[in-house]
C-alpha cells in the first residue's frame, strides 16, 4: 500500500495549471467544523482489530468482522477469502506498527467511519507515516467492515506528497449507483468542503483551506456513501515547513 502511495506524484497528476486549477478558482474548505454523526468508540476499535489481524495473517479472525455484502462479493466463504483478498491485506499491513484510532464516528445509525494511523517500517529500518480508513455497516448490533462497495480515487494532496500550507483537497467517489454524500476530515477534525455529483456514478469534493495548515505530517480521511453501500479512504501527506 505505501509503495503505491509513494509512487503517486503531484507532477504526474498536474502537469499544467489548467489541470490542477488555481488558488483563485477553488472553493473554500472550512476546517475544524462540527463533527458529523456522534462519537462511538466501537467503529475505530473494529478497524484497529481488523488491521492487527491482517498484520498477523489471521483470515479466520478477519472474516467474521466483514459485512454480509462484503462476504458475498469476496467469498463465497472464509477459505476463498483466505486465498484471495486476505493475501492482499496481509501484504499491505505486514509492516504496520504503532496503530492507534484516529476517528470513530457513528454517522447515521446505519453507517460508521473508523480510521487508524501508525507507522510503516521500511526495508532500511526507517519508518513512514501510515493511515487506513473504512466504512462500517451496522449488522446484528455490531459494526462490520464494508469493503469493495465503492472506490475513492484522484486524491489531492497526493498520498505521501509534500505540499504547501494551503493544499488542494480533492477526492472522487466512483460507485455502481449514485453517490449521495461525501465527507472530509483533516487530522481527525471535520472539514466542510464543496460536494458535487459529476455523473450518474461519480461525485467529488474539491477545495482549498481558507487558513494555513501547520508544517509536518498530516492525515486526510474521506467517507462516501450511496443508497446501498459506503466506503472510506485515508492517506498521509506532509506540509513543508
Amino acid at each position: 500500500m505505501r509503495r503505491l502511495a509513494c509512487a503517486v506524484l503531484v507532477a504526474a497528476l498536474c502537469t499544467a495549471l489548467a489541470a490542477c486549477g488555481s488558488e483563485d478558482d477553488l472553493a473554500a474548505v472550512h476546517l475544524d467544523v462540527a463533527q458529523p454523526g456522534s462519537p462511538d468508540p466501537e467503529p475505530g476499535l473494529a478497524v484497529l482489530r481488523f488491521v492487527q489481524a491482517a498484520r498477523r495473517g489471521d483470515a479466520e479472525r478477519m472474516w467474521p468482522m466483514l459485512s454480509e455484502p462484503t462476504k458475498r462479493s469476496i467469498g463465497p466463504g472464509m477459505l476463498s477469502f483466505a486465498h484471495g483478498t486476505a493475501l492482499d491485506l496481509y501484504d499491505s499491513f505486514a509492516d504496520f506498527r504503532e496503530g492507534r484510532v484516529l476517528l470513530s464516528r457513528n454517522l447515521d445509525g446505519t453507517w460508521a467511519l473508523g480510521a487508524v494511523t501508525g507507522r510503516f517500517e521500511t526495508d532500511d529500518g526507517d519508518t513512514e507515516p501510515a493511515a487506513y480508513a473504512v466504512a462500517l455497516r451496522r449488522e446484528g448490533g455490531k459494526w462490520r467492515v464494508e469493503l469493495a462497495g465503492l472506490v475513492i480515487a484522484k486524491l489531492r494532496p497526493s498520498p505521501a506528497d509534500t505540499t504547501g500550507d494551503r493544499p488542494e483537497f480533492r477526492a472522487e467517489a466512483q460507485a455502481g449507483n449514485g453517490v449521495e454524500r461525501m465527507l472530509l476530515w483533516l487530522d481527525g477534525s471535520a472539514a466542510r468542503v464543496p460536494f458535487e455529483r459529476t455523473s450518474d456514478f461519480t461525485s467529488e469534493i474539491d477545495g482549498r483551506p481558507e487558513s494555513k495548515i501547520q508544517p509536518g505530517e498530516h492525515v486526510a480521511v474521506v467517507f462516501a456513501k450511496t443508497p446501498v453501500t459506503a466506503g472510506a479512504q485515508a492517506w498521509t501527506f506532509d506540509v513543508d515547513g
